[in-house]
Formats: C-alpha cells, structure tokens, sequence
C-alpha cells in the first residue's frame, strides 16, 4: 500500500453570519448532513468540538470499513473561530 501525506490550508467564506455557521458546524447532527449525504457511510464515534477535543469519523461503505478520520480542536473562539487538524486515512 502506497501512503501519501499532504497538508492543505483551506478556508471558506459563507454568507450567513459566522455565530450560525458555527452552531452547524458544532452540531453533530447539521455537521453529517453537511459534510456527507445519507448514503455516504460516515459516522461519528466520538465528537468533541470542544479546545482540545477529538473528533472520530468511520467511513463503511458495503459493509466495510473504508476509512476513518481524526479530527483536533487546537483553538476555538465560540462563534467566530475554530482552527482544527484533520488526518485520514482512506482506501479500506
């Protein structure tokens, strides 16, 4: 198996205001509808937006487990701010 490692720095500017963005985005339940559609296999273990909080994303697709991601909180700001770390790993 072949790994391949990349950062990439990606920011996003929405039209509504930030404290709505970031209710949705904390939410665990907004989040998944937002991230992935119904069918895409994703699931949430654990999911802590919180500084210094974990998220743990499962990809099953088929029945198989064909990924997962961590997801860090390094630093948050309530309703304007959140700078998180994100590694996957993917390809079953």
């Amino acid at each position: 198996m072949q790994s391949t490692s990349a950062t990439i720095m990606a920011t996003r500017a929405f039209p509504h205001p930030a404290e709505s963005v970031f209710a949705h985005w904390i939410s665990p339940e907004t989040r998944l509808r937002w991230e992935a559609g119904p069918d895409s296999g994703m699931t949430y273990d654990a999911f802590d937006t919180r500084e210094g909080g974990v998220e743990t994303v499962r990809i099953i697709q088929d029945g198989k487990e064909v990924g997962h991601m961590f997801q860090n909180t390094h630093r948050l700001v309530e309703g304007r701010l959140m700078a998180y770390s994100l590694t996957g790993v993917f390809g079953g």
